[in-house]
């Protein structure tokens, strides 16, 4: 969430004050501003999820953005790579992705743009969903790699529009990309 500056004191004490039981960041400046339109379209994916995982029964959500993901994940890599130099970097990926619970698609970790995190039957079981943005700047390969993966993916009708004019194989329609 991003927010002015005169905001940012009354959001953080409102934010403190609410139940947070699973230690949900909060983020008051931009992370990359460049991609404010795509991290647009992840928080309204991030709705649509929500409502999902609501009428579901899910509770408590929690969000987890790429950048949380890759820097747990660099970090779990570079700390078995000190640890044990002479292992093989494949046989350290497969083990990190693992801990994380991220699908390895051609050798590479595959992080979505945000994992929402839930409880279900009333914190008995924790459960979380992946989501994934695409656009009209994804690569056919990049795309079935996320597809793969297992990401609910989403995208809005000119972005989808776009990508299926790049898809000219029947084989790799667009139908389990969601409207934004």
């Amino acid at each position: 969430m991003a927010a002015v500056s005169s905001s940012r004191v009354a959001l953080g004490r409102l934010f403190r004050s609410l139940p947070n039981p699973l230690d949900q960041k909060l983020h008051h400046r931009l992370v990359k501003p460049r991609e404010v339109e795509h991290d647009t379209q992840i928080y309204r994916a991030y709705l649509k999820e929500a409502g999902r995982i609501d009428h579901a029964g899910g509770k408590n959500l929690r969000v987890e953005l790429d950048f949380e993901l890759k820097h747990k994940v660099q970090k779990a890599l570079y700390a078995a790579r000190k640890a044990e130099p002479e292992r093989d970097f494949s046989e350290i990926r497969q083990e990190v992705a693992e801990r994380f619970e991220l699908p390895l698609s051609h050798n590479k970790i595959e992080i979505p743009d945000a994992r929402i995190h839930y409880e279900l039957d009333q914190g008995s079981q924790t459960a979380f969903a992946d989501i994934e943005v695409v656009t009209a700047a994804y690569r056919p390969k990049h795309l079935q790699s996320k597809s793969q993966a297992g990401f609910r993916m989403y995208a809005s009708s000119s972005d989808k529009a776009s990508l299926s004019a790049k898809i000219e194989d029947e084989h790799h329609t667009l139908d389990w990309v969601l409207d934004l």
